[in-house]
């Protein structure tokens, strides 16, 4: 059982490495994006909290966040193990997690730190583009929200998490293939 942590700023590619090793490994990918995205459509109360907060550019608290994964965990039944894509993203939800697989006997065996620079940040999520009618400079000014927000209150994980388990950065700038391949020569070093 291999459960992976992938970790980094907003834009240094999570999303896009999850989608190959959840394929190649057959991993479970828990992306507290899409268990977000899904309340938000179902309207539950948690989603439309979820969306009001969000919409401002914020990070959901750790409780509502740790409420929501701590269940798609517990309930995963998939053998292979998990794929975190997006948490934890506060030291609060690392010690949770961290406890939480401590405690179902299936602890986490490495954490990747996609490593980007901020520049690249802003130019990569302004060209996912604003939505029809949207300001491009509320979308550089939500970019640059985002990428504050995540060094105050998400880069402090990774501190958190050295020493106590595997943590290996990765240069998030170079191309696709070649960043996957430097991750995958790590996880076959793994029991």
């Amino acid at each position: 059982m291999k459960n992976i942590l992938l970790f980094g700023p907003p834009a240094a590619g999570k999303g896009t490495m999850s989608t190959k090793l959840k394929e190649l490994l057959g991993l479970h990918h828990l992306s507290t994006g899409d268990i977000i995205r899904n309340e938000i459509s179902n309207q539950t109360e948690t989603g439309k909290l979820a969306q009001k907060i969000m919409a401002g550019g914020n990070l959901l608290s750790d409780e509502i966040v740790i409420r929501m994964t701590k269940e798609a965990i517990i309930n995963c039944t998939n053998e292979n193990g998990i794929l975190f894509d997006g948490f934890p993203r506060t030291v609060a939800q690392a010690k949770a997690l961290e406890q939480l697989m401590f405690y179902r006997k299936k602890p986490l065996n490495i954490f990747f730190n996609l490593k980007i620079n901020d520049w690249t940040v802003i130019e990569r999520i302004k060209s996912r583009g604003a939505r029809p009618g949207e300001n491009p400079e509320k979308v550089l000014e939500e970019s640059k929200n985002r990428l504050a927000v995540y060094k105050t209150e998400t880069a402090p994980v990774l501190d958190y998490f050295r020493g106590r388990i595997n943590v290996v950065d990765i240069d998030a700038e170079q191309p696709i293939d070649a960043e996957f391949a430097e991750i995958m020569v790590h996880i076959n070093k793994l029991a």
